[in-house]
């Protein structure tokens, strides 16, 4: 069962990793267009932001609450999958995609 996210707090400039829903579609397909450049369509964000099965986490800037990073969890019947994590270009090689990682692993785990 996936846990919720906690309240974010500002660290180094951005936020703790949130659980994304479906307000934040809008943001997560221009989050996709600029950072992947095998973006996920704006279908398959969108039905992944509304399946019970799925956790879309991200973390924003503390700024102006854009995406930096998002990472996409499938639950499995038995155990979960990291379907996607990606961080913006400049904002690569600040450790957000180890951050994000290891939230996902304690998801996956709780």
């Amino acid at each position: 069962m996936p846990i919720d996210a906690f309240h974010p707090e500002a660290s180094h400039g951005r936020t703790l990793p949130v659980r994304l829903g479906a307000e934040d579609l809008p943001a997560l397909v221009t989050f996709e267009g600029r950072a992947n450049d095998d973006a996920w369509s704006e279908a398959l964000l969108e039905a992944a932001l509304r399946d019970e099965n799925y956790a879309v986490w991200g973390v924003r800037s503390a700024n102006d609450s854009a995406l930096w990073a998002v990472a996409i969890l499938a639950y499995l019947p038995f155990d979960a999958e990291l379907q996607s994590i990606c961080v913006l270009p400049d904002a690569r090689r600040q450790g957000l995609a180890r951050e994000m990682l290891g939230w996902v692993m304690r998801c996956a785990r709780a």
